[in-house]
């Protein structure tokens, strides 16, 4: 019988002897298989689980997109007949650049190494017929939500990779509707998009009138308010003021084979050259055929030299980084600001080759030791005008917030994956299982994005409805802090953060070696471990939740577990008591001075 390759999922393929699966993102998990070894199912283990490849394959893809960035940017000048700095066009591509080769190096290293262990076999794979209809990404935004978690358009690259590497024992199998209703093209709006003709005036007067701009900026309501009165700025965040997804319905194929001839490939078989033959048709339409439009617009807005600050719209939203290109052209100036706060990680892809090359300042809410560059100064989201707790609520719940990776990778850096993922809701099955049954009927299970695993509706079949808590609008990440007795947390981040900052007991539960703290964060993470606010695995905070729930108070008021408390705080969420003057000072001085 013919061997199936299977690079991504597809409904009705089961587990057989003759199928192949290039990786768990192939399966659909449920409350009736999420223990099985998938690897002993003919499922191909994980390259980027070996932590060093994960770290050797990152200074590869940083030095590669260093490589593509400076052929990019005079690519596009040709094409659009402008003569712009490659600092300009990093500035508008980097973030997508990332994303696109890390989505497609994971998918060319896993096929490599497939077929490096199974060199003997042959096998067959099911062929895709809908090629322009896959690749039309109107902005990077697009491309990022097919790349996370489109089964059809991953299918794709994968089929393109073998298609590449051209090897004898694969061969093609056509069969229509292996995905059915294939529908990608994203809805498009023409032009500029506001929710009405008066905020429409609002925000056009402010970035004529305003010298500093807030992007979509995370800060109290009134003190928000209070401190755009206090240096004469109209009160505005202009994340819905550079909302635009193209007026282009196809993209134009005589631009697109120009842009192949400009890219030309070097006579090898090769991760870069296997680039270089699809850039052309897979680089998003904001920067080929909508580019022009976008500019013109962002080159019409007012002109003036401005101070930019961002939290978000920089990594995603193509408009606002054309604006601030342009903008950047004219004097201005962009600070960005850290939108969470949390354990730092050692890799990051953006950190070096992104914010230190196009922004002026970076606001860290932890200590950072380029001072010259980085800003510390305190968090501005919301729950930093909330009073940290005094008593444990006694009659609140064991709270439970989780997480989930997306399904496909899109990014080289420390994080889990979704081999990790499935581990990690395994082991927190059990946990909740040997939790002792009075605490159990206490506990709430909180998943916080849903991407991969159907966790909740795993957790829901084991444990009944009544364990889970949906976050909306009504039932928010802060309402779920002040019903709590005890809140337990699998991601290092600011949910984390947050609960520390309010005083209610809090667990974190991480694999540091997942993670890869750099050296600070490891060092804060192991007195965490040692006053058992960390874990490294469910079973060390089982015990210890079963011993001290009865009497929290002796471990969460001890002297040292608060010291340990602080001390995270101090280097990760340092709230100082004048924080709004902190923030009034620096905005002050950046709007008076030259």
């Amino acid at each position: 019988m013919e061997n199936l390759l299977i690079p991504g999922y597809t409904k009705r393929i089961p587990l057989k002897k003759n199928n192949y699966f290039l990786g768990l993102w192939c399966h659909k998990f449920t409350p009736q298989n999420i223990e099985l070894n998938f690897e002993k199912k003919n499922t191909f283990k994980y390259h980027w689980e070996d932590r060093k490849k994960l770290s050797k394959d990152f200074n590869y893809l940083q030095s590669l997109n260093e490589k593509i960035i400076k052929k990019l940017a005079k690519v596009l000048n040709k094409i659009h007949s402008i003569d712009r700095s490659e600092n300009y066009w990093r500035s508008i591509c980097y973030p997508w650049l990332v994303i696109y080769t890390a989505s497609l190096y994971d998918k060319y290293e896993t096929y490599r190494l497939f077929l490096k262990k199974y060199k003997k076999k042959k096998f067959a794979f099911y062929k895709l017929e809908i090629e322009d209809e896959i690749r039309l990404n109107n902005n990077s935004n697009n491309f990022f939500n097919k790349a996370s978690s489109n089964h059809q358009w991953n299918h794709f690259i994968f089929q393109k990779i073998f298609e590449y590497l051209k090897n004898k024992k694969i061969k093609a199998l056509n069969k229509k509707n292996i995905f059915k209703n294939i529908n990608l093209k994203p809805k498009t709006k023409s032009g500029l998009y506001f929710n009405n003709i008066r905020k429409k005036i609002i925000l056009k007067n402010a970035l004529r009138v305003n010298k500093i701009l807030f992007e979509d900026f995370h800060f109290p309501r009134n003190e928000f308010l209070k401190i755009n009165a206090n240096n004469l700025l109209i009160p505005t965040k202009l994340k819905n003021f550079f909302e635009y997804n193209g007026k282009n319905f196809s993209r134009n194929e005589t631009i697109r084979n120009l842009l192949s001839r400009h890219f030309k490939k070097e006579n090898k078989i090769n991760f870069y050259n296997f680039i270089l033959e699809n850039i052309s048709k897979d680089l998003p339409m904001s920067y080929v055929e909508d580019f022009s439009d976008i500019r013109n617009q962002a080159s019409s807005l007012p002109n003036k030299k401005k101070t930019i600050f961002t939290m978000h719209s920089i990594h995603n939203n193509d408009f606002f980084r054309i604006y601030v290109a342009e903008a950047m052209l004219k004097g201005s100036k962009l600070i960005i600001s850290d939108h969470g706060g949390g354990l730092r990680k050692n890799l990051s892809m953006l950190e070096k080759n992104y914010y230190k090359k196009i922004a002026t300042k970076r606001i860290s809410w932890s200590k950072q030791l380029d001072k010259n560059f980085y800003l510390n100064l305190s968090p501005t989201i919301p729950i930093i005008k909330k009073k940290p707790k005094t008593e444990i609520n006694e009659n609140g719940f064991l709270t439970v917030v989780h997480y989930e990776c997306s399904r496909y990778m899109t990014r080289v850096q420390s994080i889990p994956f979704l081999s990790d993922e499935i581990r990690n809701l395994r082991y927190l099955k059990k946990f909740l299982k040997n939790l002792k049954i009075n605490i159990r009927n206490k506990t709430k299970y909180r998943l916080k994005e849903k991407s991969s695993i159907n966790a909740q509706k795993i957790i829901s079949n084991t444990f009944g409805r009544k364990i889970i808590s949906k976050p909306s609008k009504k039932n928010s990440f802060h309402k779920a802090l002040s019903v709590s007795k005890l809140i337990v947390l699998t991601y290092p981040t600011t949910s984390f953060s947050e609960a520390m900052y309010l005083n209610v007991p809090s667990i974190l539960i991480c694999d540091s070696k997942t993670w890869e703290f750099n050296k600070l964060s490891l060092k804060i993470f192991n007195i965490l471990v040692k006053n058992k606010i960390a874990f490294k695995n469910y079973e060390q905070a089982n015990k210890h939740i079963n011993q001290t729930w009865d009497n929290l108070g002796l471990w969460w008021k001890n002297k040292k577990t608060q010291s340990a408390r602080r001390y995270y705080l101090k280097n990760f969420f340092n709230v100082k008591t004048n924080w709004y003057n902190q923030w009034q000072d620096y905005i002050k001085k950046i709007r008076t001075s030259k």
